[in-house]
């Protein structure tokens, strides 16, 4: 998925990339790109649908399961944001996502 193709791009930052051109690919294409899936840290699971550019850590997602498994029938849509109770634990593929509802 594009944030593991990020990830692994900033783990050779400084190595085999200039550091000043990752960072502005990061600032273009963000953290979390939108359409990627994620778990928060209390197993709530949502789906990125906005990046912000001057801060790609923290996207604003729209919750599609909550930490009971349940699905939101309202799909809210939240903004995270640095010191939250709950934030991003690690993005997921589509089929670890269906995995997870499945229940496998």
């Amino acid at each position: 998925d594009g944030h593991s193709g990020l990830m692994d791009l900033l783990k050779d930052a400084g190595k085999r990339y200039d550091e000043k051109a990752l960072s502005a690919l990061l600032y273009t294409l963000s953290l979390y790109p939108i359409g990627t899936y994620i778990v928060m840290s209390n197993g709530s699971i949502g789906l990125v649908v906005k990046a912000d550019p001057q801060d790609p850590r923290h996207p604003v997602i729209k919750l599609l399961i909550d930490e009971n498994g349940n699905h939101y029938a309202d799909q809210p849509v939240v903004r995270t944001r640095k010191g939250d109770d709950v934030s991003i634990l690690r993005s997921i593929s589509k089929v670890e996502l269906q995995k997870l509802v499945d229940g496998a």
